[in-house]
């Protein structure tokens, strides 16, 4: 039977190289797989370094464009962490209130021009394929089916809680009583791990 040793891991900023090494009565043999990105994150990277390498799709939303950030990977891989983080930490703020505080600040800097500003937030859950407002009690969203449909302008959930937003601090609240809404299910690599895709928009 053949068996396989650990694989060795190293990466730059744009490659990540596997190597594993098979172990049988024909012989060992050493085989490399190479991958290619935008960019590699090793385990020494911030939450800070992420975000610097984002921060330019927040500034194309502010100049109108519309923008999407998707985290993908498996249970336990870092999503949330990456996503949200702790909010009320400096270093491990994640890319939504680091993105915040960057629309913040330049809300701030165009209001002392004479600009007006209305930020509203939704935060969604979309579990077994239902979809979950986040924002609303757990009571009050017993039972409400939300629908997906396309405006021309853009895609609309009905139904969903709009929270007014004046400040960094509103969305760290908002966040918090989004993850405490979220639903939580055991898997195979993390008891503890949500099972579910959560989608956080701000208008």
């Amino acid at each position: 039977n053949d068996e396989e040793k650990p694989m060795d891991c190293a990466f730059d900023n744009k490659s990540l190289q596997l190597k594993v090494e098979s172990v049988s009565n024909a012989g060992n043999t050493l085989r490399s797989h190479e991958f290619s990105f935008n960019h590699v994150f090793g385990p020494a990277s911030t939450q800070a370094d992420v975000f610097d390498e984002v921060s330019m799709f927040i500034q194309s939303a502010l100049d109108g464009y519309n923008v999407c950030l998707f985290s993908y990977g498996q249970t336990g891989s870092g999503k949330t962490y990456t996503m949200t983080g702790d909010h009320y930490s400096e270093t491990h703020q994640g890319i939504i209130p680091r993105s915040i505080s960057h629309i913040m600040e330049y809300k701030s800097i165009l209001e002392s021009q004479g600009w007006q500003f209305s930020l509203e937030a939704t935060f969604l859950e979309i579990y077994n394929e239902n979809i979950r407002d986040l924002l609303s009690d757990v009571s009050s969203n017993k039972g409400m089916k939300h629908e997906i449909r396309d405006s021309k302008k853009e895609i609309i959930v009905t139904g969903l809680r709009r929270e007014q937003v004046a400040a960094s601090e509103d969305v760290h609240h908002l966040l918090v009583k989004a993850q405490s809404n979220r639903s939580v299910a055991a898997t195979d690599s993390n008891l503890h791990s949500s099972r579910s895709h959560s989608v956080f928009t701000l208008f």
